[in-house]
Order: C-alpha cells, then sequence, then structure tokens
C-alpha cells in the first residue's frame, strides 16, 4: 500500500514538510522541490498557472506511515486502497510521476 495525493492539492507542502522518507516529489517539469516552492510562492494566487500543479508520492519510496494524510489540511491524501472513486485516476498519475 502506499499513498496517493488526489486533485484536491494546494501545495502547501505540509506533507513533505513532515514525511519521514522524503518520498513526495515535485513535478517534473521542476528541477528540484526549492524551484517548485519558489513557483508557487510567486503564482499561489494565479489559478491558471497553478492549475493541475501538485506534489507527488513515490509508491516504492512511501513508507505507509501515513504522516502526510494525516497532516494534509485539504484532506488530499488517502491511502491507494482507500482512494474515493471520484480520485482512482490519481493514483496513475502519482505512479506515472515516476517512471
Amino acid at each position: 500500500m502506499a499513498y496517493v495525493i488526489t486533485g484536491n492539492c494546494v501545495c502547501c507542502f505540509d506533507c513533505i514538510d513532515n514525511c519521514p522518507s522524503d518520498c513526495i516529489h515535485q513535478p517534473k517539469e521542476f528541477d528540484d522541490l526549492d524551484a517548485f516552492r519558489d513557483f508557487v510562492d510567486e503564482n499561489e494566487d494565479d489559478e491558471k498557472k497553478m492549475k493541475g500543479k501538485q506534489v507527488y508520492i513515490d509508491p516504492d519510496e512511501c513508507i505507509d506511515c501515513g504522516a502526510c494524510a494525516d497532516d494534509c489540511p485539504e484532506e488530499a491524501i488517502f491511502a491507494d486502497d482507500e482512494l474515493p472513486e471520484e480520485w482512482e485516476a490519481y493514483a496513475k498519475k502519482n505512479a506515472d510521476r515516476f517512471q
């Protein structure tokens, strides 16, 4: 089992800041997490630029502790076996980020 970040993600980075295994990563188009944090800081109020932007959990690195889900203020993170039907496509989206 791994955890999945869904479309409710607002890029607050609480999950990343509290993840003990450092398994949560930025979108591929950003070189590193700091670059993505800078982008979010500069554009968080611009819906067009933020559309579709989120962080991703590497299912191979996730230790299934649930800290990310517990810390998410938007309730955007679920265990993959508890993913609501409306967010099922995000399991593949998260996994694809790391292929």
